[in-house]
């Protein structure tokens, strides 16, 4: 278990954010990506109160919207894995998606750094681009920052690849 300055047990879904930051320490992340990437709801009270228990443990810093690991000198826990490579996050992300907004997903990391309309999309992955369903996942991949959209098209985000 990750040591937390406190007397009780950590609450689970605060270790699995403290475990998600200091896996990718330096990088910072929104709120919405950090909940997505910990099982957790970013709308849910349960997630504000970790966020508020790591903060206030002085484990995590949270500037103009984005959190990272607090890196005050404190030995890091070995059984980490540091998330390297492009792969690896691409993979990851994958793996916390539903399969429409995955195969949306796939299509635009495999033609990046390519720009595709709605419809091109929705040609691809065999959804229809005008469907709530469609309209869900790519609020999905916004919100978490996996994709960048420029007027009507729509790319994956740059800070995919490393």
């Amino acid at each position: 278990m990750i040591p937390i300055k406190q007397r009780y047990t950590t609450p689970n879904g605060a270790e699995r954010m403290l475990r998600v930051l200091i896996s990718r320490h330096p990088m910072k992340l929104t709120k919405v990506q950090l909940a997505t990437l910990s099982n957790l709801s970013p709308r849910s009270g349960s997630y504000s109160r970790y966020l508020r228990l790591l903060k206030n443990q002085g484990l995590i810093t949270i500037e103009n919207d984005r959190i990272s690991y607090a890196d005050n000198g404190q030995k890091q826990p070995k059984h980490i894995p540091q998330v390297q490579t492009s792969d690896a996050i691409i993979a990851e992300w994958k793996s916390k998606l539903p399969s429409g907004a995955q195969r949306m997903f796939d299509f635009l990391v495999r033609e990046h750094p390519g720009t595709y309309t709605r419809e091109q999309i929705g040609n691809q992955v065999r959804l229809s681009p005008r469907s709530g369903s469609f309209s869900r996942y790519v609020r999905i991949l916004r919100n978490n920052g996996l994709v960048s959209i420029e007027g009507s098209k729509m790319k994956a985000s740059e800070t995919l690849f490393l």
